[in-house]
């Protein structure tokens, strides 16, 4: 199948990737796409994957939340209103994505696929964060989830975000798209950079694709680098 590069990914770089298509990952990779509302995150995770599947990566998207008893009930929420606590929430969430681990995450990585999380626990941390609950116990009820090997923040302001929802819902934000709130889980989106050592923020303000250019070169340079590429 023929390759696709996207715009600015030089003839160095794809040559570097036929040499790649030789060699497969022993150990499955995680990336994580995070950021808040309307920032891009399904649109950038799909066209990883198409790019990673067209240079011969085994890849697959995988959205939180899930399909579970558990994702049905985070959806209500979003869809009627905010009607628990926000430690109750935050249960469903880590009850959600326990399914998630055992019957998607930990299979895919075990094959040795590239896994790309359209949001990830790092959502919680900044959305349930906002909401009051201490950062270090998300961080801890989460301890169960393999850590991303790369956690890509789509930073866009909340204005932006907004507008973008309401013209993808026909003017329609759900119950955790208010803009006060959003400012708060934008901060704390963009203070993990300082916290953690993958996090990688990228200006999702920016054309689509150019902020897919910015990813795709982080995500590839990663991948080279574990494959002894340098």
């Amino acid at each position: 199948m023929r390759s696709t590069k996207p715009e600015g990914l030089g003839d160095q770089s794809v040559q570097l990737m036929s040499r790649m298509k030789e060699r497969r990952l022993r150990r499955g990779v995680l990336f994580a796409i995070e950021g808040i509302d309307g920032a891009g995150k399904t649109t950038q995770s799909r066209m990883l994957r198409l790019h990673l599947t067209q240079n011969d990566y085994e890849a697959v998207v995988f959205h939180e939340p899930t399909d579970s008893e558990w994702g049905r009930k985070i959806r209500d929420l979003a869809e009627n209103g905010r009607t628990v606590r926000p430690d109750v929430e935050l249960d469903y969430f880590v009850r959600d994505r326990e399914y998630d681990v055992e019957h998607n995450i930990l299979p895919a990585l075990e094959r040795g696929l590239v896994v790309v999380m359209d949001r990830y626990y790092l959502s919680n941390v900044a959305y349930q964060g906002a909401l009051g609950i201490n950062l270090d116990s998300i961080f801890k009820m989460n301890q169960f989830a393999p850590e991303p090997d790369l956690i890509l923040v789509l930073d866009v302001s909340p204005k932006i975000g907004l507008a973008r929802v309401k013209r993808r819902e026909n003017g329609r934000p759900n119950h955790f798209e208010d803009l006060e709130y959003l400012n708060k889980v934008r901060k704390i989106f963009k203070g993990l950079e300082e916290r953690l050592p993958n996090v990688q923020i990228i200006d999702a303000a920016a054309p689509q694709t150019r902020v897919f250019e910015e990813l795709w070169n982080i995500c590839i340079d990663y991948l080279r680098r574990k494959m002894g590429y340098r």
